[in-house]
């Protein structure tokens, strides 16, 4: 008997089981397959299973199309991934919308780091009603740009403009109103960051970085086992807000080692101290310390405490059993990052010895100093860097991933 002669409901259900590439390759063998292969829920199904595509996106197009066309080459995209083109970096999510557009946004935080992160669209990938597939940079002040995009199978992909810096802006005979949008350009960047609470000083140094690096950049991809519930630790993984010092306040990525009782802090966006992609917190869940108020209110005091198991304030931790506890910013201690009414809790459920990352510019003598890590809640932590008598606070990013679902 050949597989031919089996009914079109049985070929279908044989297919529905197969890679959306090899339905395409049948679909060459055969008329019959060829018909079959044109069932949209065929499509449907390799593309929620493969790409995670919502089988209920109004495409502009066919799914077979869609998958063919768009998934095959792009869809590899779709997640978390942090810019790694300069030191500053970020957070840019990949993701469908309702339409089927697939669109990458950085998420940028505020100064105030319990406020919603503002979005700001880097690219696009969309089916035209002519069927076109457009993939532009998306620029407020110059309009769309052709692009290329270049996956690597190392978790990894770049993306090119492919035009000229100079055709970036307008015309040359539009001279004037193109240098209008230059200026306004850079205002409006320097307006956003101040936002971020970059000191003014550094924010020309910042636009220069980014300028240099405009045409092609570089993205690396989050791994979302890393984003995903832990059992019997102190706070979740996630991304956090926080703000050490006059570059503003950046994202970090909070997970933890799959082989050691450490908690890891890694920069998603980062400064020209300690740049993006580097750790910048690690703490030890096998130090864990319990205070009193009066521990805790001189910053010399909490330096003289050991993290020895035989210390006097060594608490084992047990994550059944929280460590309620007093905490207290000691004086002297400078405080980075703001949070909602500039309220920092009285009390907090666990605190560690950890260790931070500190550099000069240009991450040339990098070094790591003592440091506590003291966890609030679920959505809030904060780090005492004991030498450099400053206290950093970081609020959880809520808002919500489509890409990871």
């Amino acid at each position: 008997m050949n597989i031919l002669d089996l009914p079109s409901e049985v070929l279908l259900v044989c297919l529905s089981y197969s890679r959306g590439t090899d339905v395409l390759n049948i679909s060459q063998t055969c008329k019959l397959l060829n018909n079959l292969s044109e069932t949209e829920s065929l499509w449907k199904a390799a593309s929620q299973r493969e790409f995670g595509l919502d089988p209920r996106t109004a495409l502009p197009c066919s799914f077979k199309y869609f998958y063919s066309k768009v998934l095959l080459r792009h869809g590899g995209i779709i997640g978390l991934w942090r810019n790694s083109t300069t030191c500053y970096g970020g957070l840019v999510h990949v993701w469908f919308t309702e339409k089927g557009t697939i669109l990458a946004e950085e998420l940028i935080p505020q100064e105030i780091v319990t406020e919603n992160m503002s979005k700001k669209s880097l690219f696009h990938i969309k089916v035209c009603d002519n069927e076109d597939i457009e993939v532009k940079r998306l620029l407020e002040f110059r309009g769309k740009h052709t692009m290329e995009i270049i996956p690597d199978i190392t978790g990894t992909f770049d993306t090119t403009d492919l035009c000229s810096f100079a055709t970036l802006y307008k015309p040359i005979q539009d001279q004037e109103e193109s240098q209008d949008n230059g200026e306004a350009e850079k205002t409006t960047f320097f307006n956003e960051s101040r936002l971020q609470g970059t000191d003014p000083g550094l924010c020309s140094y910042k636009w220069d970085t980014l300028l240099r690096h405009y045409k092609t950049q570089r993205y690396e991809r989050i791994e979302s086992s890393k984003c995903r519930h832990v059992d019997n630790v102190p706070i979740q993984p996630g991304f956090f807000k926080g703000m050490y010092g006059g570059h503003g306040t950046e994202v970090l990525h909070l997970y933890y080692d799959s082989n050691k009782p450490f908690g890891l802090v890694r920069k998603m966006s980062g400064d020209p101290n300690v740049p993006s992609g580097e750790i910048s917190i690690s703490f030890d869940m096998n130090k864990h310390m319990k205070l009193t108020r009066d521990q805790q209110l001189s910053l010399r005091d909490l330096e003289k405490i050991s993290d020895e198991p035989s210390s006097e304030t060594y608490c084992p931790y047990d994550p059944k059993k929280p460590c309620s506890q007093p905490f207290v910013c000691s004086r002297g201690a400078f405080m980075h990052g703001e949070v909602d009414d500039n309220i920092i809790p009285d009390r907090c459920i666990a605190r560690f010895h950890a260790l931070g990352t500190v550099s000069p510019m240009g991450y040339t003598r990098p070094t790591k100093i003592p440091t506590h890590f003291i966890v609030f809640n679920e959505n809030l932590f904060g780090v005492i860097w004991l030498q450099l008598y400053s206290f950093s606070v970081f609020s959880r990013v809520t808002e919500e991933f489509p890409a990871l679902r």
